[in-house]
């Protein structure tokens, strides 16, 4: 994380906070198939340097206590402003609502479940979901298949999955019973509705 930009690496860690939401509790209902994609803009010049990064990022992650203590504190700002919006509010209700128990409806992060983090806890999660059995590599822009797949081979060839990885979760339902959800927010100029199913 240290070698990142600082809101990549702030983005990196608020995904592990929101996939940690589900953890503790719920980690036989986690997806099984969890898709991992890093989208980089492979320029040209710098094409390998971006891969080499994202292949360490996947393979052999630092997660400098000092870096997660800075996100974490981070998360939790942006957290606080977050919950000061309608948008963020309606779409807790709205996923809660729609999913109740299952973890789809529990993908924002909570105070809690920052506060929660460590690194050890973020290297235990990054173990369990970040496989080369379960995640996919895109590379796009002006590069032919060949040396992509040169590149690919060259950077990610050696990665081997190990331990458990997250069991299936069940599926969610296909439907829900109507439900009305109302967040009242006094002195609020502003209304934010959401129908769904």
């Amino acid at each position: 994380l240290a070698n990142l930009p600082d809101d990549f690496a702030t983005e990196v860690v608020m995904r592990m906070l929101r996939m940690e939401v589900v953890q503790p509790e719920s980690v036989a209902d986690v997806e099984q198939t969890l898709r991992v994609e890093f989208m980089s803009n492979l320029e040209r010049t710098n094409r390998r340097d971006n891969l080499e990064l994202m292949a360490e990022i996947a393979q052999q992650p630092s997660f400098p206590a000092g870096e997660v203590e800075l996100a974490k504190a981070n998360a939790l700002q942006a957290l606080k402003a977050a919950e000061a919006t309608p948008s963020f509010r309606s779409e807790r209700a709205m996923s809660n609502a729609i999913y109740v128990d299952h973890p789809y409806g529990h993908t924002q992060a909570t105070v809690e479940s920052i506060n929660s983090m460590s690194v050890d806890s973020l290297r235990a999660a990054h173990a369990q979901r970040f496989r080369p059995d379960r995640s996919l590599l895109v590379i796009t822009g002006r590069i032919g298949e060949g040396e992509a797949l040169k590149l690919a081979e060259a950077a990610f060839g050696g990665w081997k999955a190990t331990g458990e990885a997250l069991p299936a979760a069940p599926l969610a339902r296909s439907s829900a019973p109507p439900v009305r959800v109302l967040l009242e927010r006094p002195g609020s100029v502003q209304a934010t509705l959401r129908l769904g199913r």
